[in-house]
């Protein structure tokens, strides 16, 4: 496997950010999961094995994510959230 591929991701987004994130967009234990895996810049297929869910249940969540945060795409989950946390 290259070894590219084998890196370990790490968010960019500290912890006590992703506190003032879940509160000011009511979040859900598992949309922060979510989040934060996307953060991280995880495939789905990535993200259900990480979480232990199924692609229909991460696109659930994934699109509970965009209508709080009001967006539309995973860039701009991130983007909005560097925003956010200043």
């Amino acid at each position: 496997m290259n070894s590219i591929m084998n890196i370990k991701r790490k968010s960019i987004i500290k912890s006590a950010d992703w506190l003032m994130l879940a509160g000011k967009y009511k979040l859900t234990g598992q949309e922060v999961k979510v989040a934060y895996e996307i953060c991280k810049g995880l495939s789905d297929k990535e993200i259900q094995q990480a979480l232990g869910i199924k692609k229909g249940t991460l696109d659930s969540h994934v699109n509970r994510l965009y209508i709080k945060v009001g967006v539309n795409t995973r860039i701009n989950l991130l983007l909005q959230f560097l925003t956010d946390i200043g």
